[in-house]
């Protein structure tokens, strides 16, 4: 087996945990209505991923989701429940992070978009300043698990991808890395994340 040289990570729920349950929380109390009701009606649909691919506009995205639940959302209700999610680090993340940087290019690598990347960039600073850089969807015109996304960080990083780990709470994120070649690691928990990095070879200090 290749000798493993970049940990490339996922953001929510590997790095910092988010809750989505959050936003439909808020979103509930300003309109009115059952947040329950209103994540019942949310569809995690191609107006979303090309939200996450860069292709749509804050404003049609709000029209469209205002539309799918139901209720009268301003942009400003949008962004502040859309941002609700942002959570705790994981625990032990940021002495992983900064002690397995120092011995492996590390990357991050997530879905995401415009609105979310206000918050992330300045709420996680100390954190991703471990990243040698930030692969963001919005930013690549393409999804995890479309092949094209992982190619663009092989294609970055000049390395083949046996080289590359890939962690993600998602399985079909994990699968769409492994067909592309890199080994592949689904999160359930930091602990768990850190014993199957290990029993691939990734090293770190402990103290």
């Amino acid at each position: 087996m290749s000798a493993i040289k970049s940990l490339i990570l996922d953001l929510g729920n590997t790095v910092f945990y988010i809750d989505f349950d959050l936003t439909f929380k808020y979103w509930g109390e300003k309109s009115n209505t059952d947040w329950q009701l209103l994540k019942d009606r949310f569809q995690w649909d191609e107006q979303h991923i090309l939200f996450e691919k860069g292709l749509l506009s804050e404003m049609d995205f709000v029209k469209h989701i205002s539309e799918t639940m139901q209720i009268p959302l301003s942009l400003d209700d949008f962004i502040v429940g859309w941002n609700e999610i942002y959570l705790e680090n994981l625990e032990g993340i940021e002495v992983f992070m900064e002690r397995v940087g120092k011995k492996y290019r590390l990357l991050a690598l997530s879905n995401t978009n415009f609105t979310h990347e206000r918050v992330w960039k300045d709420k996680y600073r100390e954190l991703f300043s471990h990243f040698e850089f930030v692969f963001a969807s919005h930013h690549m015109e393409a999804v995890k698990p479309e092949p094209a996304i992982y190619q663009q960080v092989i294609d970055y990083l000049q390395l083949e991808p046996c080289e590359m780990v890939f962690c993600d709470d998602k399985k079909e994120n994990i699968e769409g890395a492994e067909k592309m070649g890199m080994h592949g690691i689904v999160v359930s928990s930091p602990d768990q994340m850190y014993r199957d990095l290990r029993a691939l070879g990734v090293e770190w200090a402990n103290s």
